[in-house]
């Protein structure tokens, strides 16, 4: 069996895996196969506190797109499981092309 040498792969790639690794989550969110299937993408990352440091953290991100227009919800835990960081997953949402939402106040 070949080991992998971790040392030779470079932060390029990583960001590569990474990113298809959310892909593969915001489709699975949508039930769509095709990448192409989803556009209009709009998102709001929904923060808690952290009850032992008082520290802001993500909870969870609504999104939804042109074929959902429900917001459906993608859970931290989820987001660990794909491989990826709640950062990677904001950043890889702002990098291609989400639109923010911000919470409405009342």
């Amino acid at each position: 069996m070949n080991r992998i040498d971790f040392e030779e792969i470079d932060d390029e790639l990583f960001k590569i895996i990474i990113d298809t690794s959310i892909l593969e989550l915001i489709k699975n969110t949508f039930n769509v196969t095709e990448e192409e299937d989803i556009d209009e993408v709009d998102y709001q990352p929904v923060w808690t506190l952290n009850r032992e440091t008082k520290e802001k953290q993500l909870a969870y991100v609504k999104i939804r797109c042109n074929i959902v227009p429900e917001f459906r919800k993608i859970h931290i835990a989820d987001i660990d499981k794909a491989g990826a960081s709640s950062l990677e997953m904001l950043e890889f949402l702002e990098r291609n092309g989400g639109r923010k939402i911000s919470a409405t106040k009342r």
